[in-house]
C-alpha cells in the first residue's frame, strides 16, 4: 500500500557519522532510496557538519552532491561559535530555505546566547525558518564517550514566544516535547520521526495537537523511512489531515 498524495521528509540527512555507518552515504543513493519508499522531494543537511569545527566544509561536501537534484532542498548548518554564520547565509541564498541549528552539540544555550538574537532577526528578515535539532539519536544509543545531552524543548519554547513571527521545526522530538511544544508556542512545528504512540498521529490529534503543525521526517538514514511512512499511511486520521502531515505543511514552512 502506498498514500495517494505527495510526501515531502522534512528530516534527511547526508554525510558521515563516526558511531553508524550509512547505506545511503551519497545523494545518488538517497534520491534513489526516496523514489523506492515513494517520497517525492526532501530536505536534507550535512551531518558531517554537526562535527567538523567549521561546519561549512561539511555543508559544502553535501551541497555538492545535492544540487545536482532537483527534489533535494538543502539546509545548510550553522554554529553560532564560529563567526562566519552570516557568509554561509549569503553563500546558499539562491537556494536557501532554511537555516539549521544543533546547539547541543556546537555547545552553546538556545535559549540564552545573543548570537541566537541575532540569527532569528535574520532568519525571520528572510522568511525562512529555524531548524533544531533536538537530539540526533536516542540516548541509549550514544556512545559511551560521546553522550551528548538533548535540547532542551524549553529552550525551543522560549525563543519561539520571543520572536513569533519566526517559524521553527523541531526535530526528532519526543511525544511529550510535542506536546508542550504545542501547547506553549504558536509557531513551532514538529515531525514524527521519534514520535511512538499506537497511531500516533490519531492520538495527537485527538488530544488537541493540531494537524496543521505536523510534519513528515524520517530522520533517514538514521532511521527507516518506512517507519514514519506508516504512521501517515495507517493512520485513522482524516485524508485532508494526512495531505497536511505529508506535504502541505512543509510546502508552507519551507515556501516550496
Amino acid at each position: 500500500m502506498k498514500l495517494n498524495m505527495k510526501v515531502i521528509d522534512v528530516n534527511l540527512h547526508l554525510g558521515y557519522w563516526p558511531f553508524q555507518k550509512f547505506e545511503q552515504d551519497t545523494a545518488a543513493k538517497m534520491v534513489k532510496h526516496l523514489k523506492n519508499e515513494n517520497i517525492g522531494s526532501g530536505i536534507i543537511s550535512s551531518t558531517t557538519a554537526v562535527f567538523y569545527p567549521n561546519p561549512e566544509f561539511g555543508n559544502t561536501e553535501a551541497y555538492q552532491q545535492v544540487k545536482k537534484y532537483k527534489h533535494l532542498h538543502f539546509v545548510p548548518i550553522v554554529n553560532l561559535r564560529v563567526n562566519n554564520w552570516h557568509e554561509i547565509i549569503g553563500r546558499y541564498s539562491s537556494v536557501l530555505c532554511g537555516i539549521k541549528v544543533i546547539p547541543n552539540y556546537h555547545w552553546y544555550s538556545l535559549a540564552t546566547d545573543p548570537r541566537v538574537d541575532e540569527l532569528c532577526r535574520k532568519l525571520i528578515e528572510l522568511k525562512i525558518p529555524l531548524l533544531v535539532h533536538i537530539r540526533y539519536e536516542d540516548r541509549r544509543s550514544h556512545h559511551p564517550l560521546a553522550k551528548i545531552p538533548d535540547t532542551p524543548w524549553k529552550d525551543i519554547s522560549e525563543v519561539a514566544n520571543k520572536y513569533p513571527s519566526l517559524n521553527i521545526v523541531a526535530l526528532s522530538a519526543y511525544v511529550p516535547e510535542a506536546r508542550e511544544l504545542v501547547k506553549t508556542t504558536s509557531n513551532v512545528y514538529f515531525d514524527i520521526s521519534s514520535t511512538e504512540n499506537g497511531d500516533t498521529l490519531y492520538n495527537f490529534v485527538k488530544t488537541g495537537v493540531p494537524a496543521e503543525r505536523i510534519l513528515f521526517g524520517s530522520h533517514a538514514p538514521f532511521y527507516y523511512i518506512r517507519s514514519a511512512y506508516n504512521k501517515v499511511l495507517y493512520s485513522q486520521i482524516t485524508g485532508e489531515q494526512k495531505e497536511l502531515v505529508a506535504y502541505k505543511n512543509a510546502e508552507k514552512v519551507f515556501n516550496l
